[in-house]
């Protein structure tokens, strides 16, 4: 069951961001007085040099060197294949990468580490909300932000599903937690030596001891990324994004467009899509998220294929105003090179992966002549061409109607192929093409479903963009079994969707998610195990969620019968001779009996 999840808790924030009841207060023990050996136990911050005390104890305490209001934060808050499209992962780097023995410490409200989902990339985690070792989630929060980046069941798969969990849970059930917990969650990841620390919370207020742990992880080699704020784009960017050794990390749309609830200023340094984005709620049930809280795990995903191959790198697609800008910072967070090896997605094995300049293209067999997919080719040594560059196409657009956006290196004669045609032809795009559609709008229209464009100068590649046609919700023709009839666990599902995500089915109290294949009048067969409801009434329902739409039929009642009747017979009894009438005693176990009829044999 998809479950909305979009936290509202915008107000709350500029509220809730400062206790006066409890200070954070520093003492006069230096930084160094602390082992940064594994913390054994969990207690409250009273250790050596830092602690929590009562506002009306202030003054009768000595050795303090600092203190400050405990600033408190809140959260900002099936796979995501059209995500994962715009960021540069597919899935056969997923198998070979997909952030590999990464550690990663999400502090958050917890994990639901239980989940089958987390079986391989749970590591351990501890809860200095509760003072104990278990980071059980009980808001729901920390389970989205975590399944979206390292979740890995046939139901959903996250953005880095070979990273390594630490869970530490610094937010409570309401979704709010002081810098004094933050602070503890940081030194115990840096105990655990973790690569990157992602923290989907923010505040208004500033914490300089906060910001001191902070400076200490960066210097400990970790790379720490948080939210930039869901207060609006007029609002500056919310603590501890804004701090100088924090990746700041803000929300576009599916279509790159700035989100108006992500905040802006100059500390922002990338933005990640999130709107609408699929996770999972403790116990497994799917949920969509919306609010830069899920632009985090999307960002912390891609650095950690970056940390976890020194092959591939990290790059930004510059969006919004030409050059870095406050909404936008730096652009879009995306896997750009793969230093020679971009051999991962081929169309039909006769084709080369060339890195050009940090973007992974295919040298196709289309060099040759522009559409021959079906003999090799000898690559041009020359094939790659730097200084084309495509704001649009790419991502997802609702209108047929696709703009245009980009540069190129030579100005003259540029074609493109769209390697999703049956039959790829060459198009001309344009003769004089230096700043194509960036100083006039331009658009192209194309059809329903997925696109991949190369684009030539030459007959040589210059760039290479996909995107997503999504201009029809999801059409359901027809679902099996019919109202009233009898279901035995097997559920089919008929629809029309070129640019399908997945399909889920409710069936009583359950629920799952496949992906299903795009088209029209295509089918999709769900077995769902029944024995739970054997011989009851249910109800079970269909959705299909496309890019930008969902379609959810009625709720259709069902009788449930998934197994076969259980017949004794004690008589008549073979062999046996009677005169006029036979006697029958037979002993039927089913739970939906409806008639019974025997065949006499000749």
């Amino acid at each position: 069951m998809k479950i909305p999840f979009l936290v509202s808790l915008f107000i709350l924030l500029l509220v809730s961001s400062v206790s006066a009841e409890r200070y954070l207060v520093e003492y006069e023990d230096t930084l160094e007085m602390r082992s940064m050996s594994a913390v054994e136990s969990v207690s409250p911050l009273e250790r050596e040099h830092l602690g929590v005390i009562e506002a009306d104890s202030l003054d009768n305490t000595s050795g303090i060197v600092r203190a400050e209001p405990d600033v408190r934060f809140m959260i900002q808050a099936a796979g995501n294949p059209a995500v994962e499209m715009l960021v540069g992962i597919n899935q056969s780097l997923k198998r070979k990468n997909g952030g590999k023995n990464v550690k990663v410490a999400i502090l958050d409200t917890g994990i639901d580490y239980t989940h089958p989902a987390f079986k391989n990339s749970y590591v351990t985690g501890i809860d200095f909300v509760n003072l104990d070792e278990d980071p059980i989630d009980d808001h729901g929060h920390g389970t989205m932000v975590a399944s979206i980046l390292a979740a890995n069941t046939t139901m959903y798969e996250g953005i880095a599903p070979n990273v390594k969990v630490y869970s530490v849970k610094v937010l409570d059930e309401q979704g709010g937690g002081y810098a004094s917990d933050v602070i503890e969650g940081i030194l115990w990841a840096v105990d655990h030596d973790v690569d990157i620390i992602s923290m989907s919370f923010g505040a208004n207020a500033i914490s300089e001891i906060l910001d001191t742990y902070i400076q200490l992880a960066y210097e400990q080699g970790s790379v720490l990324v948080a939210a930039s704020g869901n207060t609006g784009s007029d609002q500056p960017v919310m603590y501890p994004a804004a701090f100088e050794h924090v990746i700041a990390v803000g929300s576009v749309s599916a279509t790159l467009v700035p989100s108006e609830f992500s905040n802006a200023g100059p500390e922002i340094d990338y933005v990640e899509p999130g709107e609408g984005i699929l996770g999972m709620l403790p116990g497994g049930n799917l949920a969509e998220g919306t609010g830069t809280s899920f632009s985090v795990p999307i960002a912390v995903g891609i650095l950690s294929y970056d940390l976890a191959d020194p092959a591939l790198s990290t790059g930004s697609i510059d969006l919004g105003q030409p050059g870095r800008d406050d909404r936008t910072g730096d652009g879009l967070l995306v896997i750009s090179s793969s230093n020679g090896n971009c051999s991962d997605s081929t169309r039909n094995g006769n084709e080369t992966g060339i890195d050009c300049g940090g973007r992974c293209i295919l040298a196709t067999a289309d060099i040759c002549d522009g559409v021959d997919n079906n003999r090799d080719c000898t690559v041009d040594s020359n094939v790659c061409i730097t200084g084309c560059t495509v704001i649009h196409p790419q991502g997802v657009y609702a209108s047929g109607r696709v703009p245009f956006n980009m540069s190129f290196v030579d100005q003259e004669d540029v074609t493109y192929v769209d390697m999703t045609k049956e039959n790829p032809r060459n198009t001309s795009l344009c003769r004089d093409c230096s700043t194509y559609g960036k100083d006039e709008k331009k658009a192209k229209t194309f059809s329903e479903g997925q696109h991949e464009l190369a684009f030539y100068l030459d007959k040589k590649i210059c760039a290479k963009t996909s995107f997503f046609v999504d201009s029809k919700k999801p059409v359901i023709k027809d679902t099996a079994p019919s109202s009233n009839k009898y279901a035995n666990g097997t559920f089919t599902i008929e629809y029309n969707e070129d640019a399908l995500m997945n399909i889920s089915l409710r069936a009583g109290n359950t629920s799952t998610t496949k992906t299903c294949t795009p088209g029209n009048r295509e089918t999709c067969v769900f077995t769902v195990k029944m024995a739970p409801y054997e011989g009851k009434r249910i109800t079970y329902a269909f959705t299909a969620r496309d890019m930008l739409h969902t379609e959810v039929t009625r709720d259709i009642p069902v009788h449930v019968d998934s197994t076969a009747p259980n017949i004794t017979i004690t008589a008549p009894k073979q062999g046996s001779v009677y005169e006029d009438k036979v006697p029958f005693n037979i002993t039927l176990a089913e739970v939906n009996p409806d008639t019974l009829e025997y065949i006499e044999k000749p």
